[in-house]
Order: C-alpha cells, then structure tokens, then sequence
C-alpha cells in the first residue's frame, strides 16, 4: 500500500460528503508537503481520488503550495 492509497481508501470511507472533501484536501496538503519540489506528481497523486474528490485533493496541493510560497521556504 502506498501512502495515496491510505489516503484515497480512508477519505472515501467517509460517509459525509462534506467530510470526505475535507479529507482529500488534507490529502492533497500531505502530498505536496511530501514532494515539496514536485507539484506535479503530488498532482499526479491526487488522480487516485474518484471525481470530484480528486479536485479536492488538487485544492489542497495549491494551498500548501500557497503556503509555503507565502512563508517564503525554499527548498
């Protein structure tokens, strides 16, 4: 099991839609936080995710991107 399996599996487990997307955008945060210098496999990533929670995912890859651009870390 990787760890987007983990993460697909347990997001889509979740009977609240509203928390099920909560979950795939903190997927998407834990993907990008990971590959901090690859935004396009943490994207590649959120493709393990079912529509429209695979949209989610990509959502929170942008905020961590956002994140750590605001903050100014360089990796």
């Amino acid at each position: 099991m990787t760890m987007q399996d983990d993460a697909t599996r347990a997001c889509e487990n979740i009977v609240i839609p509203a928390s099920q997307a909560i979950c795939a955008i903190g997927s998407g945060h834990m993907f990008m936080k990971y590959t901090l210098t690859d935004e396009s496999y943490a994207r590649q990533m959120c493709s393990e995710f079912k529509t429209p929670l695979n949209m989610r995912c990509i959502e929170g890859v942008h905020m961590y991107k956002e994140l750590q651009e605001n903050t100014k870390f360089e990796p």
